[in-house]
């Protein structure tokens, strides 16, 4: 290998200066007609290195086969020791990490390996990448990251996307579909503060709300009272006192009665959306009214008077878990056809026709990812319909803080990864934080109008907890 001198001495043939000569690459850099052979020669055979070519002539070319191959290890940054064609580049953080790569770009003066799209590249370093892309975290690659043209900012991380969302033909089993359900979806109808001796409430905004955010299934637990089916109200938890059961937290006011029809509502607007009402921890009393400990009863939910109640108000409903379990999403969707239009569909839901996983062990967002890997593992395995749980369990206070960065996780899988592939119900606290994204990453269809319904019942929740990111 000869070192050429600097190129001021050809300028006046090439009509430029010794410093554009040094800039250019060597794609940029062809025969010019009239020049010598072996001059041409070394030029097109030549890399830039600080500002002066070095070349490979006659027998030394011969020697390339003993050069180092594309991807592997040269040091600080010396062209000779790679295969003709390519340069020894920078391609991490490190200064003086140095790999052979036959595609590079120079940023700032420095020569870097650009790695094509799906490539894997070094912690996050955009430099690593080919033009208009980015290195994104990607659990596709072994690196951790990789270059991708399609990414999205979350967290404030790059995350290169693997697919838009989770297409599902109609032909899929119902129990094989995705959608996002809320948690305890009743108890944003709890007065008080969101985190402030908050013992029950998982969310800010309304059913309808909810529906405009982006959930497309509902944790609906009721309560019969006075044995009336025509006062049938929302409930969370339940009391245990000397073997006796009593209610916890009943809403005042909301009712299936009242409630009900404003979502009925929202579905004759969104009649290709197919929404489930998932209906558990069914329990009656004799009381006109239920406070804290008044004794109650368990009720079948799939009780005829209980049923009847939500479908004379529209909502149709499957019962038999059999059928659920049989039913295609085209065939749910069939099930589910309101009069007047629109789609929803009564569910005997937790611990009835639909599998709950619940895993009182999970309290922080590690133990959330952990979580999903195996409910996901087992459910892939064969599962009728079922929840994956993915949020912080209740000690006492509803975790609710933690819900906009496990959201995040979420989004961030399910755009970048198969972790979630399969998944059914997707439950989640908080659907404020995210659920727009989410809701439309699983498939559904979240229009402009209902983001900014969504945000308006968001308010308490962007104030309070910073949850504003949709």
């Amino acid at each position: 290998f000869v070192p050429c001198p600097t190129f001021a001495s050809l300028c006046p043939l090439l009509h430029c200066s010794d410093d554009q000569i040094g800039g250019m690459a060597p794609a940029q850099l062809r025969v010019f007609s009239g020049w010598p052979t072996a001059f041409t020669l070394a030029v097109s055979a030549s890399v830039v290195h600080g500002g002066r070519f070095q070349r490979r002539l006659g027998a030394d070319l011969a020697s390339d086969a003993a050069a180092l191959p594309e991807g592997a290890v040269c040091p600080k940054g010396i062209n000779d020791n790679c295969h003709a064609g390519s340069v020894c580049g920078r391609y991490s953080r490190h200064k003086d990490r140095f790999q052979c790569c036959a595609n590079w770009m120079v940023h700032d003066g420095v020569t870097w390996c650009a790695n094509p799209e799906g490539a894997a590249c070094s912690d996050g370093v955009n430099e690593n990448c080919a033009s208009g892309m980015v290195c994104g975290s990607s659990r596709q690659s072994p690196s951790g990251f990789q270059c991708c043209s399609k990414f999205e900012a979350i967290e404030g991380v790059a995350s290169c996307i693997l697919h838009e969302k989770i297409s599902v033909p109609g032909a899929t089993l119902l129990r094989q579909s995705p959608f996002l359900m809320t948690h305890d979806s009743t108890t944003s109808y709890k007065g008080g503060h969101l985190t402030k001796a908050n013992f029950v409430k998982t969310a800010s905004a309304s059913l309808v709300g909810q529906l405009a955010c982006g959930a497309r299934a509902f944790d609906i637990r009721v309560i019969v009272l006075n044995n009336n089916f025509d006062d049938i109200r929302f409930h969370h938890f339940n009391t245990k006192s000397n073997g006796k059961r009593g209610a916890g937290w009943v809403s005042r006011d909301q009712s299936v009665a009242n409630i009900v029809p404003e979502m009925v509502s929202w579905s004759r607007t969104h009649p290709d959306e197919l929404v489930l009402l998932s209906v558990s921890h069914c329990y009656i009393t004799s009381a006109k009214q239920a406070k804290y400990n008044t004794p109650i009863r368990d009720l079948d939910c799939r009780d005829s008077r209980l049923v009847d109640a939500f479908t004379k108000l529209g909502v149709r409903a499957e019962t038999s878990c059999n059928k659920l379990n049989s039913l295609t999403l085209d065939q749910a969707r069939q099930a589910a056809e309101m009069p007047g239009g629109g789609k929803m569909l009564f569910i005997p839901g937790d611990g009835i026709c639909v599998q709950s996983n619940w895993d009182d062990s999970v309290h922080s967002a590690a133990a959330v990812d952990a979580y999903v890997d195996r409910t996901m593992q087992a459910a892939r395995a064969g599962s009728p319909m079922f929840q994956v749980q993915a949020f912080s369990q209740q000690k006492l206070l509803v975790p609710i803080k933690k819900s906009d960065k496990i959201n995040a996780k979420l989004l961030h899988w399910l755009k970048t990864s198969d972790k979630l592939t399969g998944v059914n119900l997707l439950e989640v606290n908080l659907v404020c934080a995210y659920g727009p994204s989410i809701s439309i990453a699983l498939g559904a269809v979240v229009t402009e109008a209902d983001r900014d319904k969504c945000r308006a019942n968001c308010a308490e929740a962007c104030e309070v907890l910073g949850s504003c990111t949709l």
